[in-house]
Formats: C-alpha cells, sequence, structure tokens
C-alpha cells in the first residue's frame, strides 16, 4: 500500500477492513494440536477436581455446600467416556450379561467412581500436567502430583480419546499401572467364582459400605 498524491493513506473499504482483520486473526490464533486439547482439558479436570467441597473433622456439610458438590460432580462427569469406562473394564465377559444386569452394572460401577474418585482424587496435592504420546484421536497427558504432608509423589496419566466429537478420558494409570486393566482383573476373578449376580452384589456392597464409611461425603 502506498501514500496518495496528498501524502495520506487510501482510505480502505469496510468489506476490505473485515478481510484484513479476518486474516490477521486467523495468523495470530494457532488451532490445538492432538496434543493440546487433552492437555488443556487435562488441566480443567484438575481444577474441578479442586473445587470439590470436603467438611472439616468432626463438621457435616450444609445442604448448599452438598448442592455446590453435584454441580461440581455433573461438571467432572463430562471429562469421562463412562461407556468406554465400564464397558472396557468387563469387555472379555461382556457375553455373560444379560440386559438388564448390564444396566445395573454399568450404574453400580460408576457411581462407585464418583463416590470413590471424585473427592478423593489427588486431594491437597501440588501438581503439574505435561503433554505425552498422542496420536490423532487419542492422547496421554501425565500428571505429576505430589503430596508434601505425607511425602508422596506419584504419575497419574489420563488417557484421552476422541468420543462424541470431543476429548473424554477413558482409562486412567497410576504409576503405570491401568485402572480399566486392575478391575477387568478383579472383575474376572469374580465372575469365575460367583458369576454376574456375585459380581453385582459385590458392587452393591462396596458402594453401600463407602457411602455408609463416607457419610456426609457422599454427593
Amino acid at each position: 500500500m502506498a501514500y496518495n498524491h496528498a501524502g495520506n493513506w487510501p482510505k480502505e473499504s469496510p468489506m476490505r477492513l473485515q478481510i484484513l482483520l479476518i486474516l490477521l486473526m486467523i495468523s495470530l490464533v494457532r488451532p490445538l494440536s492432538a496434543a493440546d486439547a487433552p492437555l488443556v482439558r487435562t488441566q480443567a479436570l484438575m481444577r474441578t477436581f479442586e473445587s470439590v467441597q470436603h467438611a472439616q473433622p468432626g463438621q457435616t456439610r450444609s445442604d448448599a455446600v452438598k448442592k455446590a458438590n453435584r454441580d461440581v460432580y455433573k461438571q467432572l462427569d463430562a471429562f469421562f467416556d463412562r461407556d468406554a469406562l465400564t464397558a472396557e473394564a468387563i469387555a472379555p465377559y461382556k457375553a455373560q450379561f444379560a440386559a438388564p444386569q448390564m444396566a445395573k452394572y454399568v450404574q453400580l460401577f460408576w457411581e462407585l467412581i464418583r463416590l470413590v474418585a471424585y473427592p478423593d482424587a489427588l486431594r491437597g496435592a501440588t501438581w503439574t500436567a505435561k503433554a505425552g504420546p498422542a496420536q490423532a484421536d487419542q492422547a496421554d497427558v501425565i500428571v505429576h502430583a505430589r503430596k508434601e504432608a505425607e511425602d508422596l509423589e506419584t504419575d497419574v496419566t489420563f488417557h484421552w480419546q476422541q468420543s462424541k466429537g470431543q476429548w473424554l478420558v477413558a482409562d486412567v494409570r497410576f504409576d503405570g499401572a491401568s485402572l480399566v486393566a486392575d478391575y477387568r482383573n478383579q472383575f474376572g476373578k469374580i465372575l469365575a467364582k460367583d458369576g454376574v449376580a456375585g459380581l453385582l452384589k459385590k458392587l452393591q456392597s462396596r458402594f453401600d459400605d463407602e457411602r455408609k464409611k463416607r457419610g456426609e461425603a457422599a454427593p
């Protein structure tokens, strides 16, 4: 663009200005890569975990706090692929389940995960997150967590995969050990000994015990 004879910049048309602005925005904004999106999601997930409110020892939570936690739990649900987590834990044994049994299993197992994991996930820890191996439709993000009071350090790997048009957690590994694989191993032993009815009974019993033990900690 050059000066005109009067020494002024020539006037731009409104449409040309809009086009230039769009091009500038495109040049400044870098699209998220396969690794970036899960990393950002993991950081948001960890911050959401931190927003779960806890009762002080010897105290119970108010109704307002309980309601706030129910809202936080709904936000946490949006980060996880419930179908993948529950299905993969019994993948080799799926044929043993009748439809009503499968529905009951998914309900119990998922509610147990929420009851135990949501309030306790790296509670009181400081953490950093970094991108791990990634492919087009799946990626790992490694969270290094430290609890100073307990002198405890651990690496938690969130395995994300594309599902339903978004990145969702499909497995969690603690120092390399897969949570889904661990549950699959446990469930396989129970199914071999007690069948589907026995597994559902044990899940119900564990859920009831945890809810009773946690009392006000249950949302």
